[in-house]
C-alpha cells in the first residue's frame, strides 16, 4: 500500500484535532506538515512531499486565492477541501477538475479513513 502524505491546513484547532485523530487511525496515512497560518501553504506545499492536501476553509466556504495557486502549482497533488463544519466536501485537482462530495460520500470517505482503508477511496465519485 503506497503511503499518502498529507499537508493539513486549517485555522480551527477543533476541526485539526478530528481530522488528526481520524489520520493518526487510518493505515496508510501520513501528514507531513500542519498549517495554522494559511499564507505559509504556498512555500509548504513546494518543500514538503505531499500527495494530499486537507485544507478546512473559512466561514464563506470559498477557497482563499493562495489555495486556488496551490492547486494550479501542484499538479500530483490532490485537495480536499472541507466546509469548517464539516458538513460538505469538494475534492480538486488540476484547476478544471473539482467533484463536490455529497454528505453520503464524504460520510463514505471518513468511513474509509477510520478503518485504515484509504486504497478504497474512490476519487471519481459522482453526485
Amino acid at each position: 500500500m503506497m503511503l499518502q502524505k498529507i499537508i493539513l491546513v486549517n485555522n480551527s484547532r477543533f476541526v485539526g484535532d478530528i481530522l488528526k485523530n481520524v489520520i493518526g487511525k487510518a493505515a496508510g496515512f501520513e501528514i507531513v506538515a500542519e498549517l495554522k497560518d494559511i499564507t505559509e501553504f504556498p512555500e509548504t506545499a513546494e518543500c514538503v512531499d505531499a500527495n494530499l492536501a486537507i485544507v478546512v476553509l473559512p466561514p464563506d466556504d470559498q477557497a482563499p486565492e493562495l489555495v486556488e495557486q496551490v492547486i494550479r502549482q501542484q499538479s500530483s497533488m490532490r485537495f480536499l477541501l472541507m466546509g469548517v463544519d464539516g458538513s460538505h466536501a469538494r475534492l480538486k485537482w488540476n484547476e478544471p477538475h473539482e467533484v463536490p462530495l455529497d454528505e453520503k460520500n464524504l460520510q463514505e470517505l471518513l468511513a474509509l479513513l477510520n478503518q485504515g482503508q484509504p486504497e478504497r477511496i474512490n476519487t471519481s465519485w459522482k453526485n
